[in-house]
């Protein structure tokens, strides 16, 4: 009897921790916008940097200041876009895709997350690549507008704080796959 109490003690401990670090890479680089000028400051800056990612074959352009760091998890990359002075900033998860599948909806992602809040779904098309959805969703505490898609067998997973679109918006209008 105390050998089950204390395996199941463990079972809890383990999926309460698995739960905080699913919850903290889901929020990963969001913070709280500084001022509601910082916004407009880097809205009025050019989007004239490239950033290219030899390894996913895609490249897109956003303003100087912002910083973008990928971080190589066990599964794909995660790369974090930010601007430190403002606070603006978002994540790009991308990963392998193994479903024959090549449209991302709504539908299949409340399939596959079944927890998560999906708000306002709208199909999305990348040039010649295959559709997504866009969503907002409800992440701990914060909106968020999310992006998903499939390209070349990969999955991405693009998300940022629902004050922060704008930015968002300007930088997928140059998104590119290379």
């Amino acid at each position: 009897m105390k050998k089950a109490f204390i395996t199941i003690i463990v079972i809890l401990i383990i999926a309460a921790a698995s739960y905080f670090m699913f919850i903290r890479s889901k929020t990963a680089g969001v913070s709280d916008l500084q001022s509601p000028q910082a916004l407009d400051s880097v809205m009025a800056e050019p989007f004239d940097k490239t950033y290219e990612s030899p390894d996913f074959h895609f490249s897109f352009k956003y303003p100087d200041g912002f910083v973008v760091n990928p971080v190589q998890q066990d599964n794909g990359t995660i790369f974090t876009i930010s601007e430190p002075k403002s606070g603006i900033n978002f994540q790009i998860e991308v990963g392998p895709f193994n479903d024959p599948a090549t449209t991302i909806t709504a539908e299949r992602v409340r399939s596959d997350l079944p927890n998560e809040v999906i708000i306002d779904p709208q199909p999305v098309i990348f040039g010649s690549h295959n559709a997504g959805t866009t969503f907002q969703s409800k992440n701990v505490d914060i909106d968020t507008r999310e992006i998903w898609f499939v390209a070349n067998g990969l999955l991405y997973q693009i998300s940022s704080p629902v004050e922060f679109e704008p930015v968002l918006k300007n930088l997928m209008l140059t998104w590119k796959f290379i």
